[in-house]
């Protein structure tokens, strides 16, 4: 059963915060026009093929654990396999809307997320986890990345990992740290328009960038909220020994930075938001001011004009030599005084 895993041993876990990672599969130089999702799935994911296979040692009288990873666009028959090899008769259920952890009683399946750029807006890959007494299998729909960190990882803590819990550790750690690409990606993304705005350059391409990265920003948060709980989940499950408990809830905590983050990044697009519709709107006010001072400037010449303009016999100066010389300035001293006036009251 999943209670009777065997004895734990100390883990190898490795620092972890917000720092920039920068990776070839996630993050890529910035394009100037301010397009979001350039990345193609190529450059997101690296082609793998068959099954990951590592096994581990085990202590006398129990036995070798072991870690299957297989991919199911090369088919479900080596996923049956693994399965098999694990002791789990049917595949469980493939549903992945949300992350969640489903307890079979011989068996525990886990499902979380990982998160790629993508020309539709955000890519999020569903990472399938089973956990049984023997060992673990994990598959993705799609070739990840992440599995040649995680392979390396796991041959580097091999001589340490003597249970399950442990090892289901480091494949859900490895997985939750990769998020901070994305999010590098993200945080890239919002300097970028952030930039723009400051420049005003393209201002309806800016908008439309921002709508689309609320849009990216709101489903990751969304989905990282269900990673928040079903890590909770694992985390007060009753398979846990002693300082295991203490390595669930740092993935716990984990989840819970990355959620604050991608939470930050929402707020900061708000704000960015609010500035940008601030600076348009200054901007459409200084248009209409200049308008305006000019239409007052020129109303003393259109009203002497309109007024000579009528056809009457009579007009005062009309027959005079200078008539036409001394209309005019009095209209060019009275717009001169407006613009004196303006200037004093610091309108211009």
């Amino acid at each position: 059963a999943v209670a009777q895993f065997g004895s734990a041993l100390p883990w190898g876990g490795r620092g972890r915060g917000f720092k920039s990672r920068q990776s070839d599969h996630f993050f890529r130089p910035l394009r100037p026009d301010f397009s979001f999702g350039k990345t193609s799935a190529s450059e997101v994911l690296t082609l793998e093929r068959g099954v990951r296979r590592l096994d581990f040692p085990s202590a006398p009288g129990t036995e070798r654990l072991f870690w299957r990873h297989c991919q199911l666009s090369e088919g479900e028959d080596l996923l049956k396999e693994a399965l098999a090899e694990a002791g789990v008769a049917s595949l469980p259920n493939a549903s992945s809307d949300q992350a969640r952890v489903e307890d079979y009683g011989e068996y525990v399946h886990v499902v979380l997320f990982t998160f790629a750029a993508d020309p539709r807006g955000l890519r999020e890959v569903p990472f399938h986890v089973v956990a049984c007494a023997r060992g673990v299998v994990s598959w993705s729909e799609q070739p990840l990345a992440l599995v040649d960190e995680l392979e390396q990882r796991l041959r580097q803590m091999q001589s340490r990992i003597a249970r399950v819990p442990i090892l289901l550790y480091h494949v859900l750690d490895t997985l939750l740290n990769d998020a901070w690409h994305f999010l590098d990606y993200l945080n890239e993304r919002v300097s970028a328009l952030e930039r723009a705005v400051l420049r005003r350059t393209g201002t309806a391409q800016v908008q439309s960038e921002m709508l689309e990265l609320r849009r990216v920003i709101l489903r990751t948060r969304r989905l990282l909220g269900s990673m928040r709980d079903a890590v909770h989940h694992l985390a007060g499950h009753l398979w846990l020994e002693g300082a295991e408990v203490v390595l669930y809830f740092e993935l716990y905590d984990l989840v819970l930075r990355l959620f604050d983050a991608v939470d930050t990044y929402r707020e900061l697009l708000d704000s960015l938001m609010d500035i940008h519709l601030a600076s348009v709107s200054n901007r459409l006010n200084e248009i209409v001011k200049s308008l305006t001072l000019v239409a007052t400037v020129m109303l003393p010449p259109s009203l002497v004009a309109s007024l000579y303009g009528m056809n009457f016999d009579h007009m005062p100066g009309s027959r005079h030599p200078y008539g036409f010389y001394v209309v005019l300035g009095f209209a060019m001293v009275v717009s001169m005084s407006l613009v004196w006036w303006f200037r004093r009251r610091r309108w211009i």
